[in-house]
């Protein structure tokens, strides 16, 4: 089962997977990505994966490319709660941060400047 919610507080997306993001999971979250992100324009995005239990590499080429998005928007983007199997694979590409609450500091402070 899959599953997510997405939130938006002090100018930060936060988008919270649950369950197996894989393939299968990706294609609807990418399309609903696409109107949100890509059509409202958020700017700054937290991925919070604290709650997956499955993450294959097409799950991760795709919050690559929207990391990718949000920086080439002049955003920042995040993840959070990543178990260590596929930590190297992502972390490589997109900054890991402790928590939510640690993120909107940063991005905040990142904005204020």
């Amino acid at each position: 089962m899959f599953t997510y919610n997405i939130e938006y507080r002090e100018q930060v997306l936060f988008i919270r997977f649950i369950g197996s993001l894989n393939k299968y999971t990706i294609k609807c979250i990418d399309e609903d990505l696409n109107n949100i992100v890509g059509n409202m324009g958020f700017n700054n995005i937290v991925f919070n994966l604290e709650e997956v239990v499955e993450l294959d590499n097409t799950a991760i080429s795709s919050l690559i490319h929207w990391h990718d998005l949000v920086k080439r928007r002049k955003g920042v983007s995040f993840i959070c709660g990543l178990n260590d199997d596929v930590k190297k694979n992502l972390t490589s590409h997109i900054e890991e941060i402790s928590n939510e609450l640690c993120a909107i500091r940063l991005i905040n402070w990142k904005n204020s400047y």
